[in-house]
C-alpha cells in the first residue's frame, strides 16, 4: 500500500492505493492522527486506487470519523471504487460517511 498527502487551502487529502489490511492499519492510523493534529478545515480520504480493505482497515476509517466528530473537522471519503463501495455498503459505512466522487 502507498499513502500520499496533499495540502491545499485548508484541506488535506490522503491518497490511498493498494491493499489496506492489518499490515497498513497502524501506519495509516498514525497518518490520519497527524493530519487531524494539524487542524485542517477538511480531510479527504481518497480511495480511488484502494483495491482492498480489511476489517482492520475499516477501523482506521472509523477512527477518522471519531476524530472528525470530536474536532469538528469535516471528513469526506472520495472516489470509492466498486469493490470498496460494496464493502462500505455491506458494513453500513455508506450511511455514516460523507461521500464525494
Amino acid at each position: 500500500m502507498e499513502i500520499n498527502i496533499t495540502k491545499t487551502d485548508g484541506t488535506q487529502e490522503i491518497f490511498l492505493s493498494g491493499r489496506l489490511d492489518i499490515t497498513w492499519q497502524e501506519p495509516l492510523e498514525k497518518t490520519v492522527e497527524e493530519v487531524f493534529d494539524e487542524n485542517p478545515k477538511k480531510v479527504i480520504l481518497n480511495c480511488e486506487e484502494l483495491t482492498f480493505i480489511s476489517s482492520a482497515g475499516l477501523r482506521v476509517f472509523m477512527k477518522a470519523h471519531k476524530l472528525s466528530s470530536t474536532t469538528g473537522i469535516e471528513l469526506y471519503i472520495a472516489k470509492l471504487n466498486e469493490t470498496t463501495k460494496k464493502i462500505f455498503d455491506i458494513t453500513g459505512y455508506l450511511s455514516i460517511f460523507n461521500l464525494i466522487d
